[in-house]
């Protein structure tokens, strides 16, 4: 027998977390790669 769980997780507005997360870890990205240049020079 093989069970598969699957959970939905939302904060309280209704968002899914894992969603969310994903958002964040992309702008997150996008942030450190707008500031590489200054990093390289260091």
């Amino acid at each position: 027998m093989q069970f598969h769980l699957t959970l939905f997780i939302a904060s309280e507005d209704g968002l899914p977390v894992k969603e969310t997360l994903e958002n964040i870890k992309a702008q997150v990205a996008n942030t450190l790669a707008d500031f590489k240049p200054e990093f390289e020079r260091s």
